[in-house]
């Protein structure tokens, strides 16, 4: 799905709403939302160093 997604992404900004930490990891930008409200936007690699909400995520993935 991902390669799908890239490959019809080329040179075009895409909105990609998802679920999957995969999908995020892939984006040039991703905004973290809860509640309707933003909690934190960035680069995916900004967001995994930085306490936040993302790390969380990605930390309780790998466990």
């Amino acid at each position: 799905m991902e390669s799908l997604i890239h490959g019809v992404a080329a040179s075009r900004t895409v909105l990609l709403v998802a679920h999957r930490l995969s999908a995020a990891r892939s984006a040039d930008w991703v905004v973290v939302m809860s509640g309707g409200r933003i909690l934190e936007q960035g680069p995916p690699s900004e967001l995994a160093r930085a306490p936040g909400a993302y790390a969380a995520l990605l930390q309780a993935e790998q466990s």
